[in-house]
């Protein structure tokens, strides 16, 4: 009967699992496979299950925080159609591909695709009440402003936790008010059934309901392995019950657009925000739900925004430099209002609204999201599924050993420490590896958790070792680390683990 309750207790037993085996140094060289059944919509009529596509979107950013280390799969939707899982799943893992969906035999690897604008999209908000969420935010305050000013939209419901206490909120009220809307602002917490069954039977009924917009959700990051179930609580809530109890609650009226705001992250699986993927993955899922069903939907799996948010504004100057280094740059308003206006007027269920830069997208950067392969200049090459796939070492790899082979201690300490530099330098910003201090501790040079994962992720493609997920913090500066890889490499040859 919960079913928001249901998806966050699946998902929350995934995350304290996973928190352990990433822990344990046992599996420091396994890989492990996360299956799900029909998690993953593959055609345009399978319903996805609500649960396990939350779950892809915690993984999704595990995967990450870890690359090489998880293996997505989705199963047919019915159990009982599942060929032999030992057989199946070998398959899989031969292949090394991250994220695979296994449909009769057949293995599909999900990716995005550009769509085809609308040369002048017209919404259908409908003639009635027009319901948006959390509408005292930044990105609530602008569409208010857009519907009301762009499209005339007369009837809007505006809920937030907050309601009209705040000047702010008093002053959204009197601007709209002056194009001639008229304004309810009401303190409603969507994620309370309750409190939501109240609000909605306030709408008159000359006005009814015929538009709901879900933009409520809040961050708070943190990488998988440190993550609490209180963090992952506090963020789903707002995403999963939310959206749940809109859906629920507004099934027996007359439905224009239904929209939700998601966000990439659910889709690529950024580092350090598991909880906030997993509530996106949702949205995507309830939205296709919707679709397959036929009730309209739409999620709106947005990139950044120029215009500071509750939620953007807490990225600093090097969160900004890592999405740039995807690939990922932020939208302006204009243009995400743009984007909004062509998702509402296309009949597709997810879409994803960024601005993305394809010369980023190249076959060198090695740890790209899976959904953004096909959009690179050159097309990659994908493994073919066997039982024996050959271990591959990476070019650079192969480079660092070479090099590293005819030299003297002396200079394999100062090739290893211009290596670890040159990479702390890129992570932060820095156009001279000269401005780090190398015997300055990593943290007083301004690394985050973030950067520590990104630190050992670059440095195992580089050297071909599997560096502990603490090995930031074990070994917290540039002169200690790179000691620390002198060791590893003297004792280890550098292979890519299978």
């Amino acid at each position: 009967a919960d079913v928001a309750g249901g998806v966050r207790g699946v998902v929350a037993g995934v995350l304290e699992w996973l928190r352990a085996w990433l822990g344990d140094e046992r599996f420091s060289d396994s890989r492990l496979i996360v299956a799900t059944h029909g998690a993953m919509a593959t055609t345009p009529h399978e319903t996805p299950d609500l649960a396990g596509a939350a779950v892809w979107g915690l993984i999704r950013s595990a995967q990450s925080e870890h690359p090489d280390r998880i293996t997505l799969t989705d199963l047919e939707p019915d159990p009982t159609t599942t060929p032999d899982l030992t057989d199946t799943l070998r398959t899989v893992a031969a292949t090394r591909l991250p994220q695979v969906a296994v449909r009769q035999g057949r293995l599909l690897t999900p990716h995005l695709t550009r769509t085809t604008p609308h040369p002048n999209p017209t919404p259908d908000f409908g003639n009635g009440t027009v319901l948006i969420t959390g509408a005292t935010g930044t990105l609530g305050t602008t569409l208010a402003r857009h519907l009301v000013t762009h499209h005339h939209i007369r009837h809007l419901l505006l809920l937030s936790r907050s309601g009209d206490t705040t000047p702010k909120a008093k002053e959204l009220r009197r601007e709209l008010e002056e194009h001639g809307a008229h304004i309810t602002l009401t303190a409603c917490d969507v994620t309370d059934p309750t409190q939501l069954a109240d609000t909605l039977a306030t709408i008159p009924h000359d006005h009814p309901l015929t538009a709901v917009i879900h933009t409520a959700g809040i961050t708070e990051d943190g990488i998988t392995t440190h993550m609490t179930q209180d963090q992952l609580d506090r963020v789903l809530r707002p995403k999963i019950d939310g959206a749940w109890n809109l859906h629920h609650q507004t099934r027996h009226h007359n439905l224009k657009t239904f929209a939700l705001y998601s966000s990439l992250a659910g889709l690529l699986g950024t580092p350090g925000q598991a909880n906030y993927a997993a509530g996106n993955a949702f949205l995507d899922a309830l939205a296709t739900h919707r679709h397959t069903h036929h009730q309209p939907a739409v999620s709106l799996a947005w990139g950044l925004w120029e215009e500071t948010s509750g939620i953007s504004g807490q990225l600093t100057d090097t969160d900004l430099r890592r999405l740039n280094r995807m690939g990922l740059h932020p939208l302006t308003t204009p243009q995400a209002l743009h984007l909004l206006d062509q998702a509402l007027t296309t009949n597709e269920p997810v879409q994803a609204l960024t601005a993305l830069d394809t010369t980023h997208l190249t076959p060198h950067n090695t740890h790209l999201p899976t959904l953004l392969h096909t959009l690179t200049p050159t097309p990659r090459h994908q493994p073919t599924p066997t039982h024996n796939t050959p271990t591959q070492t990476h070019p650079h790899t192969t480079q660092l050993a070479d090099q590293l082979a005819d030299q003297t201690p002396q200079e394999r300490e100062r090739t290893l420490t211009d290596l670890v530099r040159t990479t702390v330098a890129h992570i932060l910003g820095h156009d001279d590896p000269r401005a780090i201090e190398t015997d300055r501790a990593f943290q007083e040079l301004g690394f985050d958790s973030l950067n520590a994962v990104e630190l050992r992720n670059r440095l195992n493609t580089l050297s071909g070792l599997r560096l502990a997920n603490t090995v930031v913090f074990d070994y917290p500066s540039v002169t200690t680390l790179a000691h620390h890889l002198d060791q590893q490499l003297t004792h280890h040859t550098p292979t890519t683990h299978t």
